[in-house]
Protein backbone atom coordinates (compact mmCIF):
# COMPACT_ATOMS: atom_id res chain seq x y z
CA UNK A 1 0.00 0.00 0.00
CA UNK A 2 1.75 3.67 -1.03
CA UNK A 3 1.83 5.84 2.18
CA UNK A 4 -0.65 8.08 0.34
CA UNK A 5 -3.32 5.27 0.53
CA UNK A 6 -2.82 4.91 4.31
CA UNK A 7 -4.82 6.55 6.37
CA UNK A 8 -3.28 9.06 9.03
CA UNK A 9 -4.22 7.60 12.25
CA UNK A 10 -6.60 10.83 14.58
CA UNK A 11 -6.66 10.22 18.24
CA UNK A 12 -9.81 12.19 18.55
CA UNK A 13 -11.35 10.51 15.45
CA UNK A 14 -10.18 7.01 17.37
CA UNK A 15 -11.81 8.40 20.72
CA UNK A 16 -14.79 9.63 19.74
CA UNK A 17 -15.72 6.81 17.59
CA UNK A 18 -15.00 4.59 20.50
CA UNK A 19 -17.60 6.24 22.67
CA UNK A 20 -20.34 6.85 20.18
CA UNK A 21 -20.08 2.55 19.65
CA UNK A 22 -20.44 2.81 23.38
CA UNK A 23 -17.11 1.71 24.15
CA UNK A 24 -15.71 3.62 27.89
CA UNK A 25 -12.82 4.88 29.04
CA UNK A 26 -11.02 1.33 29.69
CA UNK A 27 -10.00 -1.27 32.64
CA UNK A 28 -8.10 1.26 33.85
CA UNK A 29 -11.45 3.62 35.14
CA UNK A 30 -13.19 0.60 36.33
CA UNK A 31 -12.61 -2.15 38.55
CA UNK A 32 -9.76 -2.40 40.94
CA UNK A 33 -7.42 -0.21 39.13
CA UNK A 34 -10.26 2.76 39.00
CA UNK A 35 -10.06 1.94 42.81
CA UNK A 36 -6.16 1.92 43.07
CA UNK A 37 -5.65 5.18 41.05
CA UNK A 38 -8.93 7.36 42.84
CA UNK A 39 -6.93 6.04 46.39
CA UNK A 40 -3.66 7.57 45.44
CA UNK A 41 -5.41 11.00 43.99
CA UNK A 42 -7.23 11.64 46.51
CA UNK A 43 -4.64 11.14 48.60
CA UNK A 44 -2.47 13.77 47.19
CA UNK A 45 -4.89 16.12 47.03
CA UNK A 46 -6.27 15.97 50.72
CA UNK A 47 -2.43 15.60 51.67
CA UNK A 48 -1.72 19.16 49.46
CA UNK A 49 -4.73 20.65 50.21
CA UNK A 50 -5.31 20.89 46.29
CA UNK A 51 -8.67 23.00 45.69
CA UNK A 52 -8.86 21.87 42.06
CA UNK A 53 -8.06 19.36 39.68
CA UNK A 54 -8.26 19.74 35.81
CA UNK A 55 -8.06 16.24 33.66
CA UNK A 56 -6.49 16.19 30.04
CA UNK A 57 -8.70 12.95 29.19
CA UNK A 58 -11.64 12.83 31.03
CA UNK A 59 -13.24 10.24 28.81
CA UNK A 60 -16.70 8.72 30.04
CA UNK A 61 -16.95 9.68 33.81
CA UNK A 62 -16.40 6.33 35.53
CA UNK A 63 -12.96 7.50 37.12
CA UNK A 64 -14.20 10.50 38.45
CA UNK A 65 -16.91 8.85 40.21
CA UNK A 66 -14.02 7.64 43.03
CA UNK A 67 -12.91 11.45 43.31
CA UNK A 68 -13.26 13.60 45.87
CA UNK A 69 -12.19 17.11 44.12
CA UNK A 70 -13.49 20.12 45.47
CA UNK A 71 -13.44 21.19 42.18
CA UNK A 72 -13.06 19.76 38.59
CA UNK A 73 -12.36 20.60 34.92
CA UNK A 74 -12.60 17.34 32.85
CA UNK A 75 -11.37 18.07 29.12
CA UNK A 76 -11.45 15.72 26.64
CA UNK A 77 -11.27 15.61 22.76
CA UNK A 78 -14.72 13.55 22.27
CA UNK A 79 -17.71 15.47 22.14
CA UNK A 80 -19.25 12.00 22.86
CA UNK A 81 -17.21 11.42 26.24
CA UNK A 82 -18.11 15.37 27.05
CA UNK A 83 -21.60 15.00 26.72
CA UNK A 84 -21.92 11.80 28.99
CA UNK A 85 -20.05 13.45 31.78
CA UNK A 86 -22.41 16.38 32.04
CA UNK A 87 -24.85 14.26 32.05
CA UNK A 88 -23.66 11.95 34.48
CA UNK A 89 -22.76 14.45 36.87
CA UNK A 90 -25.63 16.90 35.81
CA UNK A 91 -26.31 17.45 39.73
CA UNK A 92 -22.90 18.39 40.68
CA UNK A 93 -22.25 22.19 40.65
CA UNK A 94 -18.15 21.26 41.26
CA UNK A 95 -17.36 19.55 38.18
CA UNK A 96 -17.69 21.16 34.89
CA UNK A 97 -16.57 19.61 31.37
CA UNK A 98 -15.23 21.22 27.68
CA UNK A 99 -13.89 20.09 24.65
CA UNK A 100 -10.26 20.06 24.21
CA UNK A 101 -10.48 22.95 21.78
CA UNK A 102 -12.60 24.96 24.41
CA UNK A 103 -10.01 25.08 26.95
CA UNK A 104 -9.12 29.18 27.51
CA UNK A 105 -6.43 28.43 29.77
CA UNK A 106 -7.99 27.94 33.27
CA UNK A 107 -5.33 26.96 35.74
CA UNK A 108 -5.67 24.26 38.48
Amino acid sequence: MAAQERQRFSSAGYWEHRYEEGGSSGAGSYGAEANLKAAYMNAFVSDHAVDSVIELGCGDGNQLRYAEYPSYLGLDISQTAITRCKELFASDGTKDFLLLDQYEGQTA
